[in-house]
C-alpha cells in the first residue's frame, strides 16, 4: 500500500512538472513612435498613427482644446481654425495596468475659410476685376442718407446718372476707365487694388485731398496704387432689409471704389455675376449717400449719332385689330386725338419717320399729356393697355391713364386716374409695354379715358420715342412674353443647387450665353423677377466650368421656360469627369427632349436625373445647353434653374 502511495504521487509530480507554462509574456511600455499626415486640400484633416511596445490604448490632446482615444493608434483630426495654424499634439500610450508615456509630433494645417457667397461672386472664388457701369442708367448717384430727409432714402432720389453721363467729358471720363480689383485667399481674407490709371473723379466737397479747388466736380491725378485689405461684417437699419445684401465691406489705408467721397465703408446692396451695386456715404455731407453700380465687363460706349436714336421701327403689332383701340399706330386704324402734346406740358414734340414708320419723339421731357376729351375711349371691354418706348438716356419712364367719369368732364368729381412705373427701362432698343389694365387699381372706371400722360426721369432731361398705342382685348391672342413671374420655388434652399433663381442664393456660372452660342441673350425682369431671354435661339450654353457642379447628392433638375412659339425645347447637361476638362475623355451627356410644350404660359420641368441616362457622373457638370424647333426663330424665357433633392 505503501509503495501504491508512492508511485501516485512520483507520477503526479512527473505530470506536473511536464505541463508547459501558458501565462502571457508581458512587455514593458516603451519605444512610443508617431507620424503625422495633413490632408492638403484646405479641410484641415490629419491622419496620426502610433505604435508603442507593450501599449493597450492612446489618448490624443490635439492643441486645440480637443483630445481623442483609439486602441489602435490610428486616428483621424480635423481642425477648424481657417488659416495656416501649426498645432503640437501630445500622445500618450497606455499600457494594462495604467502605466503611460508620452510623445509629441508637431502638425502643420491649412483650414480654407467658408466664404459667403457673395464673397465668392465679388472676387469669383479668387480674384475679379469690375469696371464701372456706364452704359446701365444709375451707375453713379445720390441720394438722403437716411430715413427723415426727404421720405424714401434708400435708392438714389436726388440725382441718377444717365448712360455713358461721364464718359467723354475731360472733367469726368476718368472715371469710366477704373478697374477695382477684389482677391480672396483660402483664408477669406480679402484684398483691392484700385487701378485709376493714373487719375480720380473727385466730388466737389474732396477736391481739396487731391490738392485742387473748383465749384465741379474733377479729374486729378492721384496714386491709388497697392492692395488693401478688406474687413468684412454685417450691417443692418442703413436701408431697408430686401434693398441689401447686409455685407458691408470696410477698405483699409483710404481705399475707395472709383468716385471719391472721402469714404472707405461700402454696403453691399445687390451683387450677381455681372452686377455690384453699392452705397456710401458722403464724409463731408453725412446727409447725402452715394450709389456706385459696377460690371464685370467694360462697358461698350455708344457711337455718336448712331446709338442716340432708333434706326429700326418699332416691332409691328399682331393683335387681330377687331380686338384693339388704337390711338397711334401704321398697324391699325386710329381714334381721334385731339392733341399729342397739351398745352401744360414740358416736353418738345416732333413726328418723326423712324424706318418708314410714323413715330412720336418726345425730347427734353418733364412730363407731356395726350388728349382724347372730345371723343373719349371707351376701353372697358379691354384687358391691357400697349404703348412702345425706346430711348437711350431714360432711367426710369411713368404712364399715367385718366378717365373723367360718367360726366366726361375735367375735375368733375367723379375723375379717376393711376399711374404705372418702369424703373430702368432697356435702353438702346425698342421696348414693348403690355399692360394689364386691372394694374392700374386706381382706374375703377374705363368707359370715358381722356388723358394719356408720358413722364421720365431724369426730369426735363430724356427723349423717348412712341409707337403703337392701343388698348386690347387679350382674351383671343396668344401674349408674346410673360406678363407675370415663373412659380416661386417652395424647396428648403438645403435641398438645392440654384444657377439662377431669385429665390435662392445661386452659385457662380461662368457664362449664361458662350460663345459658341447661337442665339440673343437679355436679362430682362418679369413682373419684378429676374429672368433670362433667349431670342433667335438655335442652340445656347451656360457654362460653370471654373466652378463645376457636384450634383451627385442631386435627384432632379429643374427649369421654368415660356414660349410662344417652340414646338420643342431641348435640354442637355454635360459633364467634363474627375479630370474636369472638356473633350478629356472621361465628358459624358444627355439631352432631353420636350416636345409641344404649353406655349403661353410657364412650363414648369422637373426632370430626374436618372432619365439624363447618359449622364452617367454628375460630380463636375459644367455646360447647360439649351435649344430648340423651329431653329433660329424661336424665343424663351428661362427661369428657376437649379438641381435639387
Amino acid at each position: 500500500m505503501k509503495k501504491l502511495k508512492y508511485l501516485v504521487i512520483c507520477l503526479l509530480a512527473f505530470t506536473l512538472s511536464c505541463e508547459e507554462d501558458d501565462s502571457p509574456v508581458v512587455l514593458p511600455l516603451a519605444n512610443l513612435a508617431a507620424t503625422s499626415e495633413v490632408t492638403m486640400d484646405g479641410s484641415g484633416t490629419v491622419t496620426i498613427r502610433a505604435a508603442a511596445q507593450g501599449a493597450k490604448s492612446y489618448t490624443f490632446d490635439f492643441g486645440d482644446g480637443t483630445t481623442g482615444e483609439s486602441l489602435t493608434g490610428y486616428i483621424v483630426k480635423t481642425y477648424e481654425m481657417t488659416g495656416d495654424n501649426t498645432y503640437t499634439v501630445t500622445i500618450t500610450a497606455i499600457d494594462e495596468a495604467g502605466s503611460s508615456i508620452t510623445e509629441t509630433v508637431q502638425v502643420s494645417v491649412s483650414v480654407d475659410a467658408e466664404i459667403p457667397a457673395e464673397i465668392n461672386l465679388l472676387t469669383s472664388g479668387t480674384t475679379k476685376t469690375w469696371y464701372l457701369a456706364a452704359s446701365e442708367p444709375g451707375h453713379l448717384g445720390v441720394g438722403p442718407a437716411r430715413e427723415g430727409i426727404d421720405g424714401d432714402w434708400w435708392y438714389p432720389k436726388w440725382y441718377s446718372a444717365m448712360a455713358f453721363e461721364k464718359c467723354g467729358s475731360e472733367e469726368s471720363d476718368c472715371l469710366c476707365d477704373d478697374e477695382l480689383t477684389f482677391s480672396v485667399n483660402s483664408a477669406g481674407e480679402v484684398t483691392y487694388e484700385l487701378n485709376n490709371n493714373g487719375q480720380t473723379y473727385f466730388n466737389v466737397g474732396h477736391l481739396a485731398a487731391a490738392g485742387g479747388s473748383g465749384d465741379t466736380d474733377l479729374c486729378y491725378d492721384f496714386d491709388t496704387s497697392g492692395s488693401k485689405s478688406v474687413a468684412l461684417s454685417m450691417v443692418s437699419g442703413n436701408v431697408p432689409d430686401d434693398q441689401t445684401t447686409g455685407i458691408q465691406m470696410d477698405i483699409a489705408d483710404g481705399g475707395f471704389m472709383g468716385y471719391y467721397v472721402g469714404s472707405s465703408t461700402y454696403e453691399i446692396l445687390s451683387i450677381t455675376e455681372n452686377s455690384l451695386h453699392v452705397r456710401t456715404y458722403d464724409t463731408a455731407n453725412p446727409d447725402l449717400a452715394w450709389y456706385h453700380m459696377f460690371a464685370s465687363e467694360p462697358a461698350t460706349p455708344p457711337t455718336p449719332g448712331n446709338d442716340m436714336e432708333p434706326s429700326a421701327a418699332a416691332p409691328v403689332p399682331t393683335v387681330d385689330a377687331a380686338n384693339v383701340i388704337s390711338l397711334f399706330s401704321d398697324a391699325y386704324t386710329d381714334v381721334a386725338v385731339d392733341t399729342w402734346r397739351t398745352d401744360w406740358s414740358q416736353a418738345t414734340l416732333e413726328d418723326v419717320d423712324v424706318a418708314g414708320d410714323a413715330t412720336k419723339k418726345y425730347s427734353e421731357l418733364n412730363f407731356v399729356g395726350v388728349e382724347t376729351v372730345s371723343s373719349q375711349i371707351d376701353a372697358s371691354a379691354m384687358t391691357h393697355f400697349h404703348t412702345d418706348i425706346w430711348t437711350a438716356d431714360a432711367t426710369e419712364i411713368r404712364i399715367k391713364l385718366v378717365d373723367f367719369g360718367a360726366d366726361g368732364a375735367f375735375d368733375g368729381g367723379d375723375d379717376v386716374e393711376h399711374e404705372i412705373v418702369v424703373s430702368s427701362p432697356a435702353q438702346g432698343e425698342w421696348v414693348s409695354l403690355d399692360l394689364p389694365l386691372a394694374d392700374f387699381a386706381g382706374l375703377t372706371t374705363k368707359a370715358n379715358i381722356a388723358q394719356l400722360i408720358y413722364s421720365g426721369d431724369p426730369s426735363g432731361a430724356l427723349t423717348v420715342y412712341i409707337d403703337n398705342v392701343y388698348f386690347y382685348d387679350a382674351g383671343t391672342t396668344t401674349p408674346t412674353g410673360p406678363t407675370s413671374a415663373a412659380p416661386t420655388p417652395s424647396l428648403d434652399a438645403t435641398d438645392v443647387i440654384s444657377m439662377f433663381s431669385n429665390a435662392y442664393t445661386n452659385v457662380a456660372v461662368d457664362t449664361w450665353r458662350t460663345d459658341w452660342s447661337q442665339a440673343s441673350l437679355e436679362d430682362i425682369m418679369v413682373a419684378g423677377d429676374d429672368v433670362k431671354k433667349y431670342s433667335e435661339l438655335n442652340f445656347v450654353g451656360a457654362e460653370t466650368v471654373s466652378s463645376q457642379i457636384d450634383a451627385t447628392t442631386m435627384t432632379h433638375f429643374h427649369t421654368d421656360i415660356w414660349t410662344a412659339d417652340a414646338t420643342e425645347v431641348r435640354i442637355k447637361l454635360v459633364d467634363f469627369g474627375p479630370d474636369g476638362a472638356f473633350d478629356g475623355g472621361d465628358d459624358v451627356e444627355h439631352e432631353i427632349a420636350i416636345t409641344n410644350p404649353n406655349q403661353g404660359e410657364w412650363v414648369s420641368v422637373d426632370i430626374p436625373l436618372t432619365d439624363f441616362t447618359g449622364l452617367v457622373n454628375t460630380a463636375n457638370i459644367a455646360q447647360l445647353i439649351y435649344s430648340g424647333d423651329p431653329s433660329g426663330a424661336i424665343t424663351i424665357y428661362v427661369d428657376n434653374v437649379y438641381f435639387h433633392k
